[in-house]
């Protein structure tokens, strides 16, 4: 009697251990699901227009504007501070774009992170991003986000 408890006792732990363990890799499979939507949306996002677009015509077509229109503040600002050509300065901020929207983008969809607050601080260290930053339109949140960063890197 004692033996058949006993091993009523063990199968009920090992069902306990089996329903355990499907838990457990139902959630890392969706992990690795999100994870793997992710990355291929940042793909899809880096690559939607790239193919499409010949530097020497964007740029062309962007002189033309900024002929009519004048230039962006950032642009404006590179152009006045590091006394760059129209098409450089256009050039640096599109590429400071680049960047700060990758960063946006795994901002909203990872939230806050250690990672991307030590990432921040390292692009921070140069004066031009911080420029660019000045004139930048992002979220507010991740606006108060580069903020926060910024001012606990200050203090370290």
């Amino acid at each position: 009697m004692k033996l058949k408890k006993l091993a009523l006792a063990a199968e009920v732990v090992a069902s306990f251990g089996v329903i355990i363990t499907l838990v457990l890799l139902l959630l890392e499979v969706r992990g690795n699901t999100l994870t793997m939507e992710r990355q291929i949306e940042m793909t899809h996002f880096k690559t939607l227009f790239t193919s499409f677009i010949e530097p020497s015509v964007l740029m062309s077509a962007m002189t033309k504007i900024k002929a009519v229109d004048g230039s962006e503040v950032d642009v404006a600002a590179f152009m006045a501070t590091y006394d760059m050509s129209e098409a450089e300065a256009i050039a640096w901020s599109r590429f400071q774009l680049i960047i700060w929207a990758g960063i946006q983008q795994r901002f909203v969809y990872d939230g806050p992170s250690d990672r991307l607050a030590a990432e921040i601080r390292q692009l921070m260290k140069f004066p031009d991003v911080a420029l660019f930053l000045k004139h930048s339109q992002f979220s507010e949140e991740l606006t108060a986000y580069i903020e926060q960063v910024g001012m606990d890197s200050d203090l370290q």
